[in-house]
């Protein structure tokens, strides 16, 4: 190709670099778009989060008071009591906020996929309009397979932990 470039007529090499301009230009365009879609369903998904894990607390606490409320004469000690509260938290940190976490960070990883894809559909349209010598297809494959592998090690959204502060608990 290099040497195509260097015996094709000058007019050629204009348009040739005219089409890059141009796709240039229209791709960073894109590129502005996916991150304002991967942003806004970022937030959803942090909002969705905050309402949905705030709804497992505040069920986890009215189970507390619950007991406290109406089972309170069937411990015979406070310790009885203690325990059984004690079950309640560790069941809403080490299963429900869990699930709930990892629900949502699946939810995440859909919804920016999906930006991707919308992404790449357009980003290759332009490329085989401007640049129809150009491998978009392979190019495109490679980089959101790179984007995935990425996005999988990121953790976005992750639940983990070693600090029992970190859920506020």
């Amino acid at each position: 190709e290099k040497i195509e470039n260097l015996i094709m007529p000058d007019s050629e090499l204009e348009e040739k670099e005219y089409n890059i301009k141009r796709a240039n230009k229209k791709i960073s365009r894109k590129i502005g778009n996916l991150q304002d879609c991967i942003d806004s369903e970022i937030r959803d998904i942090i909002r969705k989060g905050k309402y949905e894990l705030e709804d497992a607390v505040d069920k986890a606490c009215r189970e507390m008071e619950n007991v406290v409320d109406n089972e309170w004469s069937r411990f015979k000690t406070k310790e009885n009591l203690n325990t059984k509260l004690d079950s309640i938290i560790s069941n809403l940190k080490t299963r429900k906020l869990k699930r709930l976490t990892d629900e949502l960070a699946q939810e995440g990883c859909c919804k920016i996929k999906q930006c991707v894809i919308e992404f790449t559909t357009e980003a290759e349209e332009i490329l085989m309009e401007y640049l129809n010598d150009f491998e978009s297809k392979d190019f495109l494959k490679k980089l959101t397979n790179n984007i995935y592998i990425e996005l999988d090690e990121s953790k976005l959204f992750s639940a983990e932990s070693d600090n029992d502060d970190d859920l506020g608990i």
